[in-house]
């Protein structure tokens, strides 16, 4: 599944979208010949409003895509580094340790 069909199965459903990205690590490489990315799983839909969104998570929870179950949730935006220096995901200074 892509960008597209992720946004269409909302659509499908009356949901108003904003965005719609699916997820991918990048294809193998095998004697030279780089393969198509493949989707790790997931992805993230932007809801044109919050009443969309709503609607999203009670339309889609439960539905099934290829026989298997999907889940839909809110997504949290991630805190960066600079907001807090303790996360993992900061860059560490080599000096202070």
């Amino acid at each position: 599944m892509g960008d597209e069909q992720l946004g269409e199965l909302f659509s499908n459903l009356n949901i108003e979208i904003k965005s719609a990205k699916v997820i991918t690590k990048p294809g193998l490489r095998r004697k030279g010949v780089a393969s198509a990315a493949r989707s790790k799983g997931f992805g993230f839909v932007e809801a044109a409003s919050h009443e969309q969104q709503t609607a999203a998570l009670q339309k889609l929870q439960g539905h099934k895509i290829d026989d298997r179950e999907i889940v839909v949730k809110v997504a949290n935006e991630r805190e960066s580094a600079v907001e807090n220096p303790e996360s993992s995901d900061a860059p560490k200074d080599d000096a202070a340790r």
